[in-house]
Protein backbone atom coordinates (compact mmCIF):
# COMPACT_ATOMS: atom_id res chain seq x y z
CA UNK A 1 0.00 0.00 0.00
CA UNK A 2 1.26 3.42 -0.83
CA UNK A 3 2.58 5.68 1.79
CA UNK A 4 -0.53 8.24 2.75
CA UNK A 5 0.37 11.86 2.16
CA UNK A 6 0.14 13.03 5.81
CA UNK A 7 3.53 10.02 6.23
CA UNK A 8 5.24 12.21 2.80
CA UNK A 9 4.44 15.79 4.26
CA UNK A 10 5.39 14.71 7.84
CA UNK A 11 9.22 13.09 6.12
CA UNK A 12 9.39 15.79 4.13
CA UNK A 13 9.19 19.12 6.48
CA UNK A 14 11.39 16.85 8.99
CA UNK A 15 13.96 16.45 6.63
CA UNK A 16 14.01 20.01 5.03
CA UNK A 17 14.65 21.09 8.53
CA UNK A 18 18.00 18.54 9.14
CA UNK A 19 19.38 19.71 5.27
CA UNK A 20 18.52 23.34 5.82
CA UNK A 21 20.85 23.23 9.20
CA UNK A 22 23.42 21.44 7.98
CA UNK A 23 23.53 23.80 4.55
CA UNK A 24 23.59 26.71 6.71
CA UNK A 25 26.16 25.67 9.39
CA UNK A 26 28.43 23.29 7.02
CA UNK A 27 28.27 24.24 3.77
CA UNK A 28 30.16 26.94 2.64
CA UNK A 29 27.73 29.08 0.41
CA UNK A 30 27.17 33.26 -0.78
CA UNK A 31 25.96 34.83 1.79
CA UNK A 32 22.57 35.82 -0.58
CA UNK A 33 22.11 32.18 -0.59
CA UNK A 34 22.25 31.74 2.88
CA UNK A 35 19.80 34.24 3.62
CA UNK A 36 17.03 32.33 1.96
CA UNK A 37 17.42 29.82 4.83
CA UNK A 38 17.06 31.52 7.62
CA UNK A 39 14.40 34.42 8.16
CA UNK A 40 14.54 38.04 10.45
CA UNK A 41 17.85 38.95 12.05
CA UNK A 42 19.78 36.18 10.81
CA UNK A 43 19.90 37.55 7.67
CA UNK A 44 22.21 39.44 6.29
CA UNK A 45 21.86 43.62 6.05
CA UNK A 46 22.59 44.25 2.42
CA UNK A 47 20.62 45.76 0.08
CA UNK A 48 17.80 43.47 -1.87
CA UNK A 49 18.33 42.92 -5.63
CA UNK A 50 14.90 42.35 -7.41
CA UNK A 51 14.42 38.35 -6.82
CA UNK A 52 14.83 38.85 -3.14
CA UNK A 53 11.96 41.41 -2.96
CA UNK A 54 10.25 39.25 -4.71
CA UNK A 55 10.68 36.44 -2.99
CA UNK A 56 10.43 37.49 0.88
CA UNK A 57 7.76 38.47 2.88
CA UNK A 58 7.56 40.68 5.79
CA UNK A 59 8.29 38.60 9.32
CA UNK A 60 5.14 40.19 10.76
CA UNK A 61 2.73 37.67 8.88
CA UNK A 62 4.21 34.79 11.53
CA UNK A 63 0.55 36.08 12.95
CA UNK A 64 -1.17 34.46 10.08
CA UNK A 65 0.60 30.64 10.50
CA UNK A 66 -1.42 31.31 13.76
CA UNK A 67 -4.76 32.60 11.99
CA UNK A 68 -4.48 29.24 9.86
CA UNK A 69 -4.52 27.32 13.48
CA UNK A 70 -6.87 28.96 15.21
CA UNK A 71 -9.23 28.37 12.08
CA UNK A 72 -8.55 24.36 10.88
CA UNK A 73 -7.82 23.46 14.43
CA UNK A 74 -10.90 25.04 15.45
CA UNK A 75 -12.81 23.15 12.66
CA UNK A 76 -11.62 19.90 13.56
CA UNK A 77 -12.25 20.61 17.29
CA UNK A 78 -15.51 22.08 16.86
CA UNK A 79 -16.46 18.89 14.31
CA UNK A 80 -15.35 16.33 17.11
CA UNK A 81 -17.07 17.69 20.25
CA UNK A 82 -20.41 17.79 18.05
CA UNK A 83 -19.36 14.05 16.97
CA UNK A 84 -18.75 13.50 21.05
CA UNK A 85 -21.51 15.40 22.67
CA UNK A 86 -23.98 15.86 20.21
CA UNK A 87 -23.82 12.78 18.33
CA UNK A 88 -23.80 14.91 15.08
CA UNK A 89 -21.73 12.75 12.27
CA UNK A 90 -18.65 14.71 10.92
CA UNK A 91 -19.29 16.12 7.56
CA UNK A 92 -18.73 13.29 4.79
CA UNK A 93 -15.97 15.41 2.68
CA UNK A 94 -13.92 15.74 5.80
CA UNK A 95 -14.40 11.98 6.41
CA UNK A 96 -13.48 11.46 2.83
CA UNK A 97 -10.27 13.60 3.33
CA UNK A 98 -8.96 11.84 6.35
CA UNK A 99 -9.11 8.37 5.14
CA UNK A 100 -7.30 9.78 1.81
CA UNK A 101 -4.54 11.27 3.50
CA UNK A 102 -3.81 8.85 6.02
CA UNK A 103 -4.05 5.19 7.50
CA UNK A 104 -7.12 6.07 8.98
CA UNK A 105 -9.05 4.11 10.25
CA UNK A 106 -6.34 2.20 12.10
CA UNK A 107 -6.96 -1.57 13.50
CA UNK A 108 -5.29 -0.87 16.56
CA UNK A 109 -5.91 3.21 17.31
CA UNK A 110 -2.63 4.18 19.21
CA UNK A 111 -4.40 7.23 20.93
CA UNK A 112 -7.75 7.78 22.75
CA UNK A 113 -10.46 9.89 22.04
CA UNK A 114 -10.17 11.45 25.20
CA UNK A 115 -6.48 12.18 24.10
CA UNK A 116 -7.26 13.57 20.70
CA UNK A 117 -9.90 16.17 22.69
CA UNK A 118 -7.26 17.33 24.55
CA UNK A 119 -4.74 17.86 21.99
CA UNK A 120 -7.40 19.29 19.79
CA UNK A 121 -7.66 21.65 22.51
CA UNK A 122 -4.29 22.78 23.76
CA UNK A 123 -3.37 23.22 19.81
CA UNK A 124 -6.48 26.00 19.48
CA UNK A 125 -5.47 27.86 22.86
CA UNK A 126 -2.18 27.92 21.58
CA UNK A 127 -2.87 29.42 18.30
CA UNK A 128 -5.16 31.76 19.95
CA UNK A 129 -2.38 32.96 22.47
CA UNK A 130 0.29 33.39 19.73
CA UNK A 131 -2.34 34.88 17.49
CA UNK A 132 -3.18 37.49 19.94
CA UNK A 133 0.56 37.93 21.19
CA UNK A 134 1.35 38.76 17.23
CA UNK A 135 -1.28 40.88 16.89
CA UNK A 136 -0.71 43.36 20.45
CA UNK A 137 2.61 41.96 21.74
CA UNK A 138 5.32 41.49 19.74
CA UNK A 139 6.77 44.77 18.43
CA UNK A 140 8.06 44.05 14.58
CA UNK A 141 11.08 45.13 12.91
CA UNK A 142 11.61 45.24 9.13
CA UNK A 143 12.63 42.11 8.92
CA UNK A 144 11.88 39.78 6.38
CA UNK A 145 11.52 35.95 5.92
CA UNK A 146 11.55 33.68 2.68
CA UNK A 147 7.99 32.76 0.86
CA UNK A 148 9.17 29.07 1.58
CA UNK A 149 9.21 29.61 5.40
CA UNK A 150 5.91 30.99 4.95
CA UNK A 151 4.87 28.37 2.82
CA UNK A 152 5.76 25.97 5.53
CA UNK A 153 4.23 27.27 8.05
CA UNK A 154 0.74 27.73 6.51
CA UNK A 155 1.02 24.03 5.78
CA UNK A 156 2.55 22.90 9.17
CA UNK A 157 -0.86 23.70 11.34
CA UNK A 158 -3.77 22.48 8.97
CA UNK A 159 -1.81 19.06 8.55
CA UNK A 160 -1.47 18.96 12.60
CA UNK A 161 -5.86 18.35 13.23
CA UNK A 162 -5.59 15.50 10.63
CA UNK A 163 -2.40 13.68 11.76
CA UNK A 164 -3.85 13.83 15.13
CA UNK A 165 -7.22 12.44 14.21
CA UNK A 166 -5.68 9.58 12.02
CA UNK A 167 -4.29 8.02 14.54
CA UNK A 168 -6.99 7.47 16.70
CA UNK A 169 -10.78 5.58 16.73
CA UNK A 170 -12.47 5.55 13.57
CA UNK A 171 -13.78 9.28 13.12
CA UNK A 172 -17.46 8.39 13.07
CA UNK A 173 -17.54 6.18 16.32
CA UNK A 174 -19.16 7.78 18.97
CA UNK A 175 -17.25 8.93 22.24
CA UNK A 176 -17.16 7.41 25.62
CA UNK A 177 -18.68 10.54 27.50
CA UNK A 178 -21.96 11.31 28.79
CA UNK A 179 -21.16 14.59 28.58
CA UNK A 180 -18.45 17.41 29.29
CA UNK A 181 -17.56 16.78 32.56
CA UNK A 182 -17.61 12.95 32.15
CA UNK A 183 -14.11 13.49 30.26
CA UNK A 184 -12.65 13.95 33.86
CA UNK A 185 -13.16 9.98 34.49
CA UNK A 186 -11.74 9.47 31.40
CA UNK A 187 -7.87 11.42 32.24
CA UNK A 188 -5.10 9.51 32.78
CA UNK A 189 -2.10 10.85 34.55
CA UNK A 190 -0.40 11.25 31.78
CA UNK A 191 -3.14 13.55 30.46
CA UNK A 192 -2.67 16.09 33.42
CA UNK A 193 1.40 15.54 33.05
CA UNK A 194 1.25 16.98 29.53
CA UNK A 195 -1.61 20.00 30.34
CA UNK A 196 1.09 20.65 32.96
CA UNK A 197 3.71 20.83 30.56
CA UNK A 198 2.23 22.63 28.30
CA UNK A 199 0.87 25.53 30.50
CA UNK A 200 4.01 25.90 32.01
CA UNK A 201 6.04 26.44 28.26
CA UNK A 202 3.12 28.33 27.41
CA UNK A 203 3.60 31.20 30.35
CA UNK A 204 7.27 30.88 29.89
CA UNK A 205 7.08 31.68 26.31
CA UNK A 206 4.14 34.36 27.01
CA UNK A 207 6.84 35.99 29.31
CA UNK A 208 9.87 35.73 26.74
CA UNK A 209 7.27 37.35 23.68
CA UNK A 210 7.01 40.24 26.28
CA UNK A 211 10.25 40.61 27.38
CA UNK A 212 11.44 41.21 23.66
CA UNK A 213 8.44 43.16 23.06
CA UNK A 214 9.81 45.74 25.88
CA UNK A 215 12.93 45.47 24.45
CA UNK A 216 12.18 46.62 20.60
CA UNK A 217 10.38 49.73 22.70
CA UNK A 218 13.00 51.12 24.23
CA UNK A 219 15.06 54.20 22.49
CA UNK A 220 18.43 51.81 22.33
CA UNK A 221 15.98 49.42 20.65
CA UNK A 222 17.46 45.81 20.89
CA UNK A 223 21.36 46.18 19.80
CA UNK A 224 23.31 44.42 22.72
CA UNK A 225 20.71 44.17 25.10
CA UNK A 226 19.92 40.23 26.38
CA UNK A 227 16.64 39.84 28.22
CA UNK A 228 16.36 38.95 31.70
CA UNK A 229 14.01 36.50 33.11
CA UNK A 230 11.56 33.75 31.91
CA UNK A 231 14.68 31.09 32.29
CA UNK A 232 17.30 33.19 30.52
CA UNK A 233 19.78 33.05 32.66
CA UNK A 234 19.98 29.40 32.43
CA UNK A 235 20.27 29.13 28.83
Amino acid sequence: MAAPLLMWYWCLFTFSFIILYFLYFYVPMPGKLKDALVYGKARSRTKQNILERLTNVPKWWFKYFYLMSVICNGFVLYTMVAAYFMNQRPPQWFVDLLTTISVHPLTIPRVSQTSILIALCLMVLQGMRRLMECQFVSKYSNATMNILHFFLGMTFYPFLGPTILSEGPHILQKGPFKSVIDVGNYIEWYHALGVIIFLWGSVHQNRACVIFANLRRTDADIKGQIGRASCRERV
